[in-house]
C-alpha cells in the first residue's frame, strides 16, 4: 500500500522534483504532474504485474464507456442509456467484489477499484446533467490513475481536479502550495507512523486480554468491554485513515492539484448526520449528491412514502446499504451500512419531529449528551466494522 514504508516515500520524492522544479519556474504542471503519477502509479503496482494490467484494462474500459455515453448523451437524456453506461462503469467494480465468490469474475480486480469506479461514475452522471461535456484522453487518464488518491482517496471531483490542471501557478502560488503540501505530509506522517503505529499494537492486546479473561466476564463487562474496545478501534482507524489522506493531499499540492479534505474533527460530531458531514468527507458527500438525493427526488414528486418522512428515511437507508456493500459484499458489511442508515433514519425523524430537540438543541447541556450517545452510537458501529475486518468478506475494501 501507498505510504506506508520508507521506499515508497523516496521514489515518490524522486518523481515530484521535476514537477516542484516546473512549479517554482512558473510552467504548466500537467504534463510533470501526470508523468509522476504513472511513473508512482507503476511503482505501487510493481509487486502486483497483474493487478496493473488490470488497471489499465479499467481505465481503457472506463475511458470506452464515459466517451460513448458523452457521444450519445448529444442526442437526449434517454434513461435506458444512462443507466446502460452506468452498469457498464460498475461493472468492473462489481466484478472485483465478487471475486472471492466466483474466481474467474476478478479480470478487473485491482488496488483501489472502489476509489476509481467512483470517480469515473460522478463523471458520468454529470454528462448527463451537461456539466460534463465530453473528456479529453490524458485529462481522464490523469484524473483515473491518480497516483496519490490511488488506494484510500480522497474521491475528487473531475471538474475541480481539471480546474487545478488549468491552473498556471506563479512561483510564489506554486511555492506556497509546496509549503503546505510539505506540511500535511509531516501532519499526516505522524498520524501514521507515530499515534497509529502505537495505537494498532494496544488494540490488539486489549483483544488478546479479552480473550484471556472473557470467561470471567459478566454480560455488562462484556457489553462494556465491546464498546471500550470500538471506540478504540474507531479512534485508531481515524488516525490510519486521516493519516494517509493527509500526506496524499500533500503530496497531490507538490504537484498542484489542490484535493479535497476528507476528515474535519469527527470526534467532535455532536449527532450522527454531523458525523457524516465531517468523516469519510469525500465519501459521504458523494453518496448524498449521487444517490441520497436522486433517490429523494425520485420518491418525492410521485408521492411515494411521503407520510412520516418516510422518502427521506428509505433514501437513507438505501445509500447507507449500498456504503456497506462498497466495502465488501457480505452480510456484514450490509448490516454495518443498514446500522448508520437506521441511526440517520431515527435522527432524522427525532430531529423533525421532536419538539424538545428544537427547544434544547443549542444548549450546552443538550449538545454534550448528544455527544455522548453519538460516540456510544459510534462505539457500536466501530465494533461491528471491526468484527468485518477481522473475517473481511471476499472482495472486500478498497
Amino acid at each position: 500500500m501507498a505510504f506506508d514504508h520508507l521506499e515508497f516515500f523516496l521514489v515518490a520524492l524522486a518523481v515530484t522534483v521535476p514537477v516542484a522544479a516546473a512549479g517554482l519556474a512558473g510552467r504548466r504542471l500537467f504534463p510533470f504532474g501526470l508523468a509522476a503519477s504513472l511513473v508512482l502509479g507503476a511503482y505501487i503496482f510493481y509487486p502486483f504485474p497483474l493487478q496493473g494490467v488490470h488497471y489499465l484494462l479499467f481505465i481503457l474500459w472506463q475511458g470506452l464507456v464515459v466517451n460513448w455515453y458523452a457521444r450519445i448523451r448529444q442526442w437526449g437524456k434517454r434513461r435506458g442509456r444512462f443507466w446502460a453506461a452506468v452498469a457498464f462503469s460498475a461493472a468492473p467494480m462489481l466484478c472485483a467484489k465478487l471475486a472471492g465468490w466466483f474466481e474467474p469474475l476478478g479480470v478487473f480486480h485491482f488496488l483501489g477499484v472502489s476509489y476509481a469506479t467512483f470517480r469515473s461514475l460522478q463523471v458520468l452522471v454529470e454528462t448527463r446533467h451537461g456539466l460534463v461535456t465530453g473528456v479529453r484522453p490524458l485529462r481522464f487518464l490523469y484524473f483515473l490513475s491518480f497516483a496519490p488518491a490511488l488506494c484510500m482517496g480522497p474521491i475528487d471531483r473531475s471538474r475541480r481536479f481539471e480546474g487545478d490542471l488549468d491552473a498556471r501557478w506563479t512561483r510564489e502560488e506554486y511555492a506556497s502550495m509546496l509549503a503546505l503540501g510539505l506540511r500535511r505530509i509531516l501532519a499526516g506522517a505522524v498520524c501514521y507512523f507515530v499515534i497509529y503505529r502505537e495505537l494498532y499494537p494496544l488494540d490488539e492486546a486489549w483483544l488478546v486480554a479479552w480473550r484471556d479473561q472473557a470467561a470471567s466476564f459478566g454480560l455488562g463487562h462484556r457489553l462494556g468491554f465491546h464498546l471500550l474496545r470500538g471506540g478504540l478501534y474507531g479512534v485508531t482507524l481515524f488516525f490510519e485513515f486521516a493519516g494517509i489522506c493527509s500526506m496524499a493531499i500533500g503530496l497531490s499540492h507538490a504537484w498542484g492539484i489542490r484535493m479535497p479534505e476528507n476528515f474535519r474533527r469527527p470526534f467532535a460530531a455532536v449527532d450522527i448526520k454531523e458525523f457524516w458531514d465531517r468523516w469519510h468527507i469525500t465519501l459521504s458527500h458523494w453518496l448524498r449528491d449521487f444517490l441520497f438525493t436522486p433517490i429523494l427526488l425520485e420518491l418525492r414528486p410521485r408521492g411515494l412514502l411521503r407520510a412520516g418522512h418516510l422518502d427521506a428515511m428509505a433514501a437513507y437507508l438505501a445509500t447507507f446499504l449500498a456504503m456497506g456493500l462498497w466495502h465488501g459484499f457480505s452480510l456484514g458489511c450490509a448490516a454495518y451500512g443498514l446500522y448508520h442508515g437506521a441511526l440517520l433514519c431515527a435522527f432524522h425523524f427525532y430531529q423533525k419531529k421532536s419538539g424538545f430537540y428544537r427547544r434544547n438543541k443549542g444548549k450546552a447541556w443538550y449538545k454534550a449528551l448528544s455527544w455522548l450517545a453519538t460516540m456510544a452510537a459510534l462505539a457500536v458501529a466501530f465494533a461491528l466494522f471491526r468484527h468485518i475486518v477481522a473475517r473481511p468478506a471476499p472482495g472486500a475494501w478498497r
